[in-house]
């Protein structure tokens, strides 16, 4: 496009108000040109894409001030439909054209991610908005765009209060669509399990990196490894789901979302009281996504694969350097993280979790896991099981009665229903 990197230098100017009206008469009044029009240059193409891109980033500027913010999101949905296929038109279209090594073409993406999820948080992020059609291509075509790098499109940050609008508005969009989600990813992109859990997969990734370098709030952090992992057990709980926790594994998805909870709890406290509370609130919904994870490792087509990637994830980790150290032994969470360990470590009879747990665990002896058994007796059949992988070849007549243990276990007994608020 000729004048993208003026359109965009431009546009961090304030804004009035008027301009939706224009966004509305010169844009949205008119459906998207074809991408070949663009592309060979054709006047009325390029300049029609030229003034969507100028009032997207004039209409998201006014979305993300507080006095317009109302007004400006109450306007646009009733446009809702207009705006995403214009959206889609650039993020699928334009964006392919200009190029995604582009910084102006990032931008823009950006932007376009703002626009629809601030619409939709103004207007409570109804239902209706997200049985439309064009959403559906809008949505994916940002949940599947990829930066330069060869990195999904992840926003959450140290400035925005929320977590990614991407993440917000894929869960949202899976959620209304629950029974046929599926079967839209795979005719939208033609896999429908590599569309949703390796680009998951990936953002999970992006999110430990920025906990790590402290690029993100740990509430941001929370925010989106919930959505994302709401949004997978939705699909298991409608979908094929054999099928789904092999893409889960083929994709590494229970290493990075361990991975990930485990980093957020690595972060350092803060000393005011009112952030003080908020992070204890943040670990507490770590810990009940942690042991939810676990149980969907134990439920998997391959549980002996998925809990090993959670042990390289941080998964003894977690337990040792983070949970007990700080647990409430009287709490739910503390309840249901014994339970998902006692059945997660008797997984240690299976050579592949003997030597992950032993990588995972250098430093460690049965001195140690002694201590561990005075201070934390709930735990003392996880840290037997966890001492016997660590020291102990496994015995024709001990592994029988492990591996008995393991088919009583009420995990495998058992069908297990994940139940989470709607």
């Amino acid at each position: 496009m000729r004048s993208l990197a003026r359109k965009l230098q431009r546009s961090a100017r304030p804004f009035n108000i008027a301009i939706i009206d224009a966004f509305k008469e010169i844009v949205l009044n008119q459906p998207p040109p074809e991408i070949i029009e663009v592309s060979i240059g054709a006047s009325k193409a390029v300049q029609q894409a030229e003034y969507s891109i100028h009032c997207i980033f004039a209409a998201t500027d006014l979305l993300m001030r507080a006095h317009s913010r109302t007004q400006v999101g109450r306007s646009l949905l009733a446009r809702w439909g207009d705006i995403t296929a214009w959206v889609n038109f650039i993020a699928q279209d334009l964006s392919q054209l200009l190029g995604p090594q582009r910084r102006e073409v990032g931008e823009l993406i950006r932007c376009c991610a703002n626009l629809l999820a601030q619409v939709a948080w103004v207007a409570n992020w109804p239902a209706a908005i997200f049985l439309v059609d064009s959403a559906a291509d809008a949505i994916v075509s940002l949940w599947t765009y990829m930066d330069s790098d060869g990195y999904p499109l992840l926003l959450s940050s140290l400035v925005n209060p929320t977590g990614c609008p991407v993440i917000s508005l894929f869960e949202n969009w899976c959620l209304r669509n629950r029974n046929n989600v599926l079967s839209k990813l795979q005719k939208q992109s033609g896999d429908s399990l590599k569309t949703a859990f390796h680009f998951a997969s990936r953002r999970l990734k992006s999110l430990t990196h920025r906990l790590a370098g402290q690029q993100i709030t740990i509430h941001c952090a929370i925010s989106d490894i919930c959505a994302i992992w709401k949004t997978t057990v939705r699909m298991i709980e409608v979908g094929p789901a054999e099928e789904i926790y092999d893409a889960l594994i083929r994709f590494k998805f229970f290493h990075r979302i361990v991975e990930s909870l485990n980093k957020l709890t690595q972060q350092p406290p803060t000393q005011n009281a009112t952030n003080l509370l908020q992070a204890r609130s943040v670990i507490i919904q770590a810990s009940d996504t942690m042991s939810d994870v676990m149980f969907g490792m134990l439920l998997s087509t391959n549980p002996v694969r998925a809990i090993v990637q959670g042990i390289r994830g941080g998964l003894h980790d977690y337990l040792l350097r983070h949970f007990l150290p700080h647990a409430d032994t009287g709490s739910r969470q503390y309840s249901q993280l014994l339970d998902a360990y006692k059945n997660v470590s008797l997984h240690c009879i299976y050579p592949a979790v003997r030597r992950a747990t032993i990588r995972a665990l250098p430093n460690e002896t049965s001195q140690d896991f002694e201590i561990l058994v005075k201070e934390f007796p709930d735990f003392e059949n996880v840290f037997n099981m966890l001492d016997f992988a660590k020291t102990e070849p496994i015995g024709r007549e001990r592994g029988e009665g492990y591996r008995k243990q393991l088919c009583d276990s009420p995990m495998v007994r058992n069908t297990m229903i994940f139940f989470l608020p709607s």
